[in-house]
């Protein structure tokens, strides 16, 4: 974090394994290529960031957000993402087998094809996002007054 504050932005291939990360923004930087298994996220955000083949596989993810990111080819199995929201986000070739989502993380306007979409746990609210198969979904919300809504 110190690096990123004083201005540098290109961390691709960096090893942050099993780092933890609290409450922080980050904002056009690159970790393409870097390794942040079995890392920890709480109250983080990433915006404009490129993971294209990081891996980020076995990490926790809480109250994180990514907007507007790439993680093309990344991998994110048995990645835990809860209250998460990944919004236009491009996940084309990503590994997401065994992701656990819960019911409160989201996936807005994103792009999963060809990503590994197997053995899902909890799927997340999603809203024109784009499976790999190339279906685009949106999900319906049952209210407590069992009514529906779309998102």
């Amino acid at each position: 974090m110190e690096r990123y504050e004083k201005g540098e932005r290109d961390f691709s291939g960096v090893d942050f394994n099993g780092i933890n990360l609290e409450e922080y923004m980050f904002n056009a930087a690159n970790f393409s290529q870097a390794i942040f298994r079995q890392s920890a996220m709480d109250s983080v955000g990433f915006l404009n960031c490129n993971f294209k083949d990081a891996d980020l596989s076995e990490s926790d993810f809480f109250d994180v957000l990514i907007s507007q990111c790439s993680l093309e080819s990344a991998n994110l199995e048995k990645t835990i993402l809860v209250e998460t929201t990944l919004e236009n986000v491009n996940l084309i070739k990503a590994n997401l087998r065994f992701t656990s989502w819960g019911d409160t993380s989201y996936l807005f306007d994103s792009d999963l094809r060809e990503a590994i979409w197997q053995d899902i746990n909890d799927y997340p609210l999603r809203r024109n996002t784009i499976m790999p198969n190339g279906e685009v979904v949106t999900d319906e919300v049952e209210l407590p007054d069992g009514s529906k809504i779309i998102l």
